[in-house]
Formats: C-alpha cells, sequence, structure tokens
C-alpha cells in the first residue's frame, strides 16, 4: 500500500477516492490529511449506499443530512457542509454528484412589470 492508501471504500464513490486523495497530495496537503478527508468520503460513500441514493442524489439537503449525522454521531471534525468543500467540489468537478443550482438573479422590476397601472389620461 502507498503512504497516500487509506481505508477501504465501498459503495458508488469507491471509485473516486484514491484520486481525491491523490489530488490533496498535489495541492500541497499532507499524506495524512488525504487520508482524513479519505475516511469522510469512504463514511458518505457507505452511508449512500445505506441509505439507497446515488450520488446523483448528493443535493444540498441530503449533504446536510449527512453532516447532521456526523455531528449526531458525536464526530468532532468534517461536522458542517463547509467542512465538506474539498470533497464535495472535487466530486463536482468529476460529474459525480450535482452541481449547485445558479439562482436567477433577482430583478426588483420585475414584479412590478405585470402590476404596471396604465397612464391616466387627466381632462
Amino acid at each position: 500500500m502507498s503512504e497516500l492508501s487509506g481505508p477501504g471504500v465501498a459503495g458508488p464513490l469507491a471509485a473516486h477516492a484514491e484520486e481525491f486523495r491523490a489530488e490533496l497530495t498535489g495541492l500541497g496537503y499532507s499524506p495524512r490529511t488525504a487520508r482524513d478527508h479519505g475516511y469522510v468520503l469512504a463514511q458518505l460513500s457507505r452511508w449512500v449506499a445505506a441509505e439507497r441514493i446515488s450520488p446523483d442524489q448528493l443535493t444540498e439537503p441530503v449533504l446536510a443530512r449527512f453532516t447532521d449525522l456526523r455531528r449526531r454521531e458525536g464526530y468532532r471534525r468534517w461536522r458542517s457542509r463547509r467542512s465538506l468543500h474539498l470533497m464535495v467540489d472535487y466530486l463536482r468537478r468529476a460529474k459525480v454528484i450535482p452541481r449547485l443550482e445558479r439562482c436567477q438573479p433577482y430583478d426588483s422590476r420585475a414584479q412590478f412589470n405585470d402590476q404596471a397601472v396604465p397612464d391616466r389620461i387627466v381632462p
């Protein structure tokens, strides 16, 4: 096993674990940090399998359920969606999980276009 080898990964995300750890090391993270992130990917992969969902269903609300589970189980790290950003960003770039849907920019004038009052004719 290489120094990057971490936990055995089962489930639908297993094929991405080694590449994710290698990417982190390539970005300058220590092998231990890469391995630790790999543990979280392994847990997410097992959780996805246990929940009987597919990776393309890992939307923000579903990821929040995963982090809620980690908090309830007493984990001290990777308990928030923000803390998972490296893994989630990697999985999105790899097109394994869905990208965030972008919101349409808010146009305050649009709400008045349908309610426009016709010009009044003054006698």
